[in-house]
């Protein structure tokens, strides 16, 4: 089964309600927050091994949704930010309250980059071109994705929709459905698609 569109817009396949912009507005500034440190020091790590062989599964949590999983040779990062704020102009949106528990510096040699959605603290485009720069990974993201990513400096590009499989290097890749939304500004709400991957082969299901 393949995304469904009601116009330009993907949707989901159970029925959902979006807020709209005014009841946002209105929970931003009557939620109650709780105390939360400007800033937390830990110690970032560098991963133990810069290859994983066999049949082991290794996951190194970076931050929020960026893991690096390292499977049969592959290295593959999820989601990656690396940058202190996300938004769109790099200053207006969310800070980080720590530093990425991996440095982008300590990464090991990154072949696939998996994007589940365009929301900015999941594609943040200065990670994207520094990966595209210093590791020109395989970048596999949903559909009405390819072109930023191209923007940003991405060469190996695969645009996927929903149970689309893919190999990499002989392990497979299949984008799947999820319960969410997409969009990076106030008119292209779930112009992109959006969901998670689920990874074959000998290590796998991962």
């Amino acid at each position: 089964m393949t995304a469904k569109k009601i116009g330009k817009r993907f949707v989901n396949q159970a029925p959902t309600v979006h807020a709209a912009p005014r009841d946002f507005v209105r929970w931003m500034q009557t939620r109650e927050r709780e105390k939360w440190p400007a800033w937390v020091e830990i110690v970032p790590q560098r991963p133990r091994h810069e290859r994983v062989q066999g049949d082991e599964i290794v996951a190194t949590f970076v931050n929020h949704s960026t893991v690096l999983l390292q499977f049969g040779g592959l290295n593959v990062l999820t989601d990656p930010v690396f940058s202190p704020a996300v938004g769109p102009f790099g200053r207006v949106g969310p800070k980080r309250h720590h530093a990425p528990g991996v440095p982008f510096e300590a990464l090991p040699p990154i072949d696939l980059v998996l994007i589940s959605h365009d929301h900015y603290d999941h594609l943040d485009a200065p990670s994207v071109k520094r990966l595209a720069r210093e590791h020109s990974p395989r970048f596999l993201a949903p559909l009405g994705n390819a072109a930023r990513l191209r923007r940003w400096g991405a060469a190996k590009v695969d645009e996927l929709d929903w149970w689309q499989g893919v190999e990499h290097e002989g392990v497979p890749i299949t984008f799947v459905p999820a319960q969410h939304f997409s969009g990076r500004g106030l008119h292209d709400r779930d112009t992109t698609l959006w969901g998670g991957f689920v990874i074959g082969g000998e290590a796998g299901p991962i």
